[in-house]
């Protein structure tokens, strides 16, 4: 599991066994997460969230309005319609940003397939291609690359700690070798 932040860098990782249904792991996923700030202790709660619908449970909603976290998460197809207002889904658009995350951790093949029986070798690995990830973007951002997504410095993604973004994408693909 990876939590991004709205531009799609990596800020959390876990790797666990593939049995486990993945709402049990969000919460362990999100305690990952520390941003540091210019002072004070790192920030650990994310303004939004944004998963599918393989995280849709009224327990982890009610943890994360409890955290003061807005859960964007929508419902399985089978559900019981619930009375009083319907869930606000317009941040479900940016959805986009961590599949496309997922597609670029996807471009290292030694992550595609676990073949590893040691967890914390093939964790080893992903931390690598998430840093690799991260060294992409912020030299996109410090080479003022048009990939950095209206953007002025990684501490502006610092701020915006989301699981998806708020700004299109205005390369509009020309940079894939950079990225």
């Amino acid at each position: 599991m990876v939590v991004t932040d709205g531009a799609g860098i990596p800020l959390g990782t876990l790797v666990a066994s593939a049995q486990q249904a993945e709402v049990h792991l969000a919460r362990a996923t999100l305690s990952r997460v520390r941003v540091p700030r210019g002072r004070g202790r790192p920030r650990t709660r994310p303004r939004s969230l944004v998963a599918d619908k393989g995280y849709d449970s009224e327990a982890l909603r009610l943890e994360l309005r409890g955290r003061g976290i807005h859960p964007c998460i929508p419902r399985r197809r089978g559900h019981r319609p619930r009375p009083g207002p319907k869930p606000n889904l317009a941040g479900y658009r940016q959805r986009w940003i961590v599949e496309r995350t997922f597609a670029w951790l996807g471009n290292f093949r030694r992550l595609v397939t676990r073949w590893e029986r040691s967890a914390q070798v093939y964790l080893a690995f992903v931390l690598v291609a998430c840093l690799v990830i991260s060294l992409r973007t912020i030299s996109g951002w410090l080479l003022g690359h048009p990939c950095s997504h209206g953007q002025e410095s990684p501490g502006g993604a610092a701020e915006s700690l989301r699981l998806a973004g708020n700004s299109p994408r205005r390369c509009g693909g020309k940079c894939a070798r950079l990225l």
